[in-house]
């Protein structure tokens, strides 16, 4: 997790992107998994002031550690 400078093509060098990962906790990413990916990237970009930290990239990754419903967050500085 952190920003580096970078662009991608599609990318405005103007704002700064958000790259997600999402994980599984086994197995492949699948179809369900890269959903949830591009509706978390959605929802930071919405949220996000991108114009703060123009041309960088900001990475998100999601470790799947268990299923069973509940969501709890990391944090490490």
């Amino acid at each position: 997790m952190g920003r580096k400078l970078e662009l991608e093509k599609n990318e405005n060098p103007e704002k700064a992107c958000i790259e997600v990962i999402w994980k599984p906790k086994i197995g492949q990413i699948g179809k369900l998994e890269k959903e949830y990916e591009m509706i978390l990237k959605r929802t930071l970009q919405s949220i996000c002031i991108l114009t703060v930290n123009p041309n960088t990239t900001t990475s998100v990754i999601i470790q799947v550690a268990n299923d069973d419903g509940v969501v709890s967050f990391m944090h490490f500085p």
